[in-house]
């Protein structure tokens, strides 16, 4: 199966292509919609959220459910 683009992908690129004409802004919530973390204009989303999972590792997963 082919790898599809995740949207850090996607954001990291523009942010690459573009510079400082695109801002980032990143915020995280808990299960219960309160927040758990705000960052303004990040540079890459790796470095505030770590991927916790392969593509591999999470479709099958998601094959199992």
């Amino acid at each position: 199966m082919a790898r599809k683009p995740w949207a850090r992908d996607s954001v990291n690129s523009l942010k690459r292509i573009f510079g400082k004409e695109v801002k980032v802004d990143l915020l995280l919530q808990n299960n219960d919609n309160s927040r758990k973390l705000y960052k303004a204009n990040i540079d890459q989303i790796g470095n505030h959220v770590p991927e916790k999972y392969t593509v591999a590792a999470l479709e099958t997963q998601l094959r199992r459910t």
